[in-house]
C-alpha cells in the first residue's frame, strides 16, 4: 500500500503501459524500483485522474501531500464516499 502513497506521475509510463514501483530500501539506504506492466483500463483511468490532479503525486491527500498512514487514507476515502464512522465496540 505504501507504494501507492509514493507513486508520482513520473512513475507512470502511459505509452509503455507500465508503472514504476519503489518497494523498500536496501542496506545502503537506497530505494529499489521495478517497472510492472498494467492493463489498458488502468492506464485509461490514470490518464483521466492525471487531467484532474494538480500535484506530482498520483494519489495525494486532500492537502496535496503524501499520506502518512493507511488509517488516514482509509478515513479520507470513507469520508469522500459518505461512509459513516461508527464507534468501535469492545467485546468483554
Amino acid at each position: 500500500m505504501d507504494e501507492l502513497f509514493r507513486l508520482k506521475w513520473q512513475d507512470v509510463d502511459f505509452f509503455g503501459k507500465r508503472i514504476r514501483l519503489s518497494w523498500r530500501k536496501n542496506k545502503a539506504g537506497e530505494w529499489r524500483f521495478q517497472w510492472i506492466q498494467v492493463q489498458d483500463d488502468l492506464i485509461a483511468a490514470l490518464l483521466k485522474l492525471k487531467k484532474k490532479t494538480q500535484t506530482e503525486l498520483v494519489f495525494p491527500s486532500k492537502t496535496g501531500l503524501q499520506y502518512v498512514t493507511r488509517i488516514k487514507w482509509m478515513s479520507e476515502l470513507c469520508q469522500r464516499a459518505g461512509v459513516e464512522k461508527k464507534a468501535r465496540s469492545v467485546i468483554t
